[in-house]
């Protein structure tokens, strides 16, 4: 074998010229399809429209009390409900707004599943326990179950289910939950909750 040979060559010419050319072609990756593009953008929209709805929706807020029915001061039969109203909340408190009362005795059941009653009258006076037992003369067990000072919110008991006489529940004392204002839904979201706020 001469010097002045040319080495041999392992790569065909056509085969380096293939690769070359590949090597100078711009790729773009497999997920940047249009395809993809349109996907990703539509659920970034969903997205921020529900964010935006999660930001603009309101739930109920509730407080849960106790209720006792007492006699109304209209008609000889007319029984009210006189829930008991924390000091706290009696400020949020409206004539009009929603007592959930669980006249089945379900305690722990979700507010919603609650006999639903409208406020018709508040007595925005804060009572002490003692007074509270005095005004309703409650006894035995229904008294301990007054155990702080609270204002009042009366609501009708009937209709009454089953078309039961409504006073057959003087006395009777009931779980409560009165719907003390409203909150935004992006507020119960856990983590970002705390920065939106009600």
């Amino acid at each position: 074998m001469r010097v002045d040979d040319p080495a041999p060559r392992i790569f065909r010419p056509a085969a380096v010229r293939h690769y070359a050319r590949s090597r100078a072609e711009t790729v773009t990756p497999r997920f940047a399809s249009p395809r993809i593009f349109v996907v990703l953008w539509v659920l970034l929209a969903l997205l921020l429209a529900g964010t935006a709805l999660a930001w603009l929706a309101r739930v109920p807020v509730y407080s849960s009390t106790v209720a006792v029915a007492v006699r109304g001061s209209g008609a000889p039969g007319d029984v009210l409900v006189a829930a008991l109203v924390p000091p706290g909340e009696i400020g949020r408190l409206r004539v009009g707004q929603t007592l959930l009362l669980d006249l089945g005795g379900q305690q722990g059941r979700h507010p919603q599943a609650g006999t639903r009653r409208r406020i018709i009258a508040l007595d925005r006076t804060i009572r002490s326990p003692e007074a509270l037992r005095r005004r309703f003369d409650l006894q035995s067990g229904a008294a301990l179950a007054v155990t702080g000072p609270a204002a009042i919110a009366y609501a009708r008991l009937e209709p009454l289910p089953g078309g039961t006489p409504a006073s057959r529940y003087l006395g009777s004392m009931y779980a409560a939950d009165l719907e003390t204002g409203s909150t935004r839904v992006l507020a119960l979201v856990p983590v970002v909750g705390g920065l939106f706020g009600g």
